[in-house]
């Protein structure tokens, strides 16, 4: 029986920084992870700004250290055949990043160690019930079953987190999956360090280089179309790559093994209560087009750990929550506008059910989505 200020269940980006930001307040903070078993994870790329936010975190020099590889900009094959360039030279943050992203998940795990954090890894969470204290919540270890208690929650399990333990759902805008594989570039060419997004009739790929000197490749498709097309071939991404000449460009062949990820757009709702919140892809997750990601959790649990510091305080209003969510659903609706103009600029496969879906969806504003019964 062991107890705690905060406990956050799950060990990604948003949660180390949470519980990183806590444990340097002198807030005794818990994190409780169970790391998916998968070869790698996507979310490979960071926007100029990252390196404030970074700086912001006291991060730079361990950033520094997992040698991340400086990115020139976007390359963008997006409503025509004819390339278009954001060259992150124009950025007042100057240039952008890719990172190998088990060594940047590494480092947070140990920024996060450092300042004080408990770190409770392969634990499985049974149950999480309220209390007059707060919070019990059971686990189950390797070794045996345990039970913490914790005066606050936070909820950062990713896009999987959602309507479990009697916490709130989510409210889901799509199927969309990243279908994502590792090669090495082709043979005798320079490779780019430029993020390449290329549309296809059923989606849309992205590359960038990693690194270690290989690529990545994503397909970002939806999960039905993916069903449907994968059972007819079993060489699926390398038949759609034939479709990317500008990334097949880049490869000397195609990835020989896929990995699936969801990428679903989402939002939680609601995203706090006066014990709980949620951060990062478990408040609220992103289409990978918008390049918010890892950048955005991150952010995000900047905020979240300065709202759950004042509501430790002892504020009985807890208006620091309340602003953190209104900021969150502020920023979502931003995010679902552009993301729909953004999406409806391509229109060369109008009869792909992939963009048909995109071209035809009505425009979404907030209120509406959020009554919305379609929750996970």
């Amino acid at each position: 029986m062991r107890g705690f200020d905060v406990v956050v269940l799950g060990g990604g980006p948003a949660g180390c920084v949470t519980a990183m930001l806590l444990a340097r307040q002198g807030i005794w903070v818990a994190i409780l992870d169970r790391p998916p078993r998968r070869p790698f994870s996507i979310g490979e790329t960071l926007p100029p700004q990252a390196t404030r936010l970074l700086a912001e975190l006291d991060l730079t020099d361990r950033f520094r250290r997992i040698d991340p590889l400086p990115s020139s900009g976007i390359i963008s094959i997006w409503g025509s055949e004819t390339p278009q360039v954001n060259d992150f030279i124009f950025s007042v943050h100057g240039n952008g990043w890719h990172i190998e992203r088990s060594a940047f998940n590494r480092m947070l795990v140990d920024a996060a160690a450092d300042a004080g954090a408990a770190f409770f890894t392969d634990v499985r969470i049974d149950n999480c019930a309220q209390n007059a204290a707060g919070w019990s919540i059971g686990v189950s270890t390797p070794v045996r079953p345990d039970t913490l208690h914790s005066r606050f929650i936070v909820d950062a399990r990713g896009r999987a987190a959602g309507g479990t333990f009697g916490f709130p759902g989510r409210v889901v805008l799509d199927s969309l999956i990243a279908v994502a594989g590792v090669t090495t570039p082709q043979r005798g060419a320079v490779p780019s360090d430029f993020t390449l997004i290329e549309a296809v009739e059923p989606g849309w790929f992205y590359s960038a280089l990693l690194p270690c000197g290989k690529y990545i490749v994503t397909l970002m498709t939806d999960a039905d179309m993916y069903s449907s097309r994968r059972a007819q071939s079993q060489d699926y991404l390398k038949i759609q790559l034939s479709q990317a000449p500008r990334t097949r460009e880049r490869i000397e062949i195609a990835p020989e093994r896929a990995v699936l990820f969801s990428a679903v757009a989402s939002l939680r709702e609601p995203a706090r209560h006066s014990n709980w919140l949620a951060v990062g892809d478990a408040a609220m997750s992103y289409d990978p087009l918008s390049g918010q990601g890892l950048w955005g959790a991150m952010r995000m649990a900047q905020r979240a750990a300065s709202a759950i510091v004042t509501a430790l305080e002892g504020s009985h209003d807890h208006a620091s929550l309340t602003a953190y969510e209104r900021e969150n659903r502020e920023r979502f609706a931003n995010y679902v506008h552009a993301h729909t103009g953004y999406y409806r600029s391509e229109r060369r496969w109008p009869e792909s059910a992939f963009w048909k879906r995109r071209l035809e969806a009505p425009v979404v504003s907030l209120p509406s989505l959020l009554q919305r019964s379609s929750r996970a």
